[in-house]
């Protein structure tokens, strides 16, 4: 007989959100995926699925999605550790030595139900444009 295992997905305050998100801190990026419409980046013990367009930061320039450079930019963060996490109402920030990923969660061009997902041991935070919700494991 086969189950399904439904998640409850519950409201959070903003401490339990932001220690959920510093556990990516020296985490290293390991991998990106490019799918579709969406854009996967796995951590050692994380995940981030990103929904919306991200810039990526290094030392020379900024680089949005689909500007020559952007993917290049982007990968250049495999294999270093995160050195820091900033969430505000508008981004999702992830630091490195050699540069910065910031996810927009407050897109106005994005119609989907969610910008991003953040899989953690702990569970799994949903950005929502406005809200974040934690589904726990």
């Amino acid at each position: 007989m086969n189950t399904v295992k439904t998640a409850t997905v519950i409201d959070f305050n903003d401490r339990k959100i932001d220690v959920i998100l510093s556990g990516l801190v020296g985490d290293r990026m390991y991998a990106i995926t490019f799918i579709l419409d969406y854009v996967q980046l796995q951590f050692d013990d994380h995940g981030l699925n990103a929904y919306v367009a991200m810039s990526v930061r290094d030392r020379q320039a900024t680089y949005t999605a689909g500007a020559p450079g952007y993917r290049d930019a982007l990968c250049a963060c495999i294999g270093h550790p995160v050195s820091s996490v900033n969430r505000s109402d508008e981004a999702l920030v992830v630091g490195f030595a050699n540069g910065t990923i910031t996810l927009s969660l407050l897109d106005p061009e994005f119609d989907g139900p969610e910008t991003a997902q953040f899989f953690a041991p702990e569970g799994e935070l949903i950005f929502r444009t406005g809200d974040i919700c934690f589904a726990p494991r």
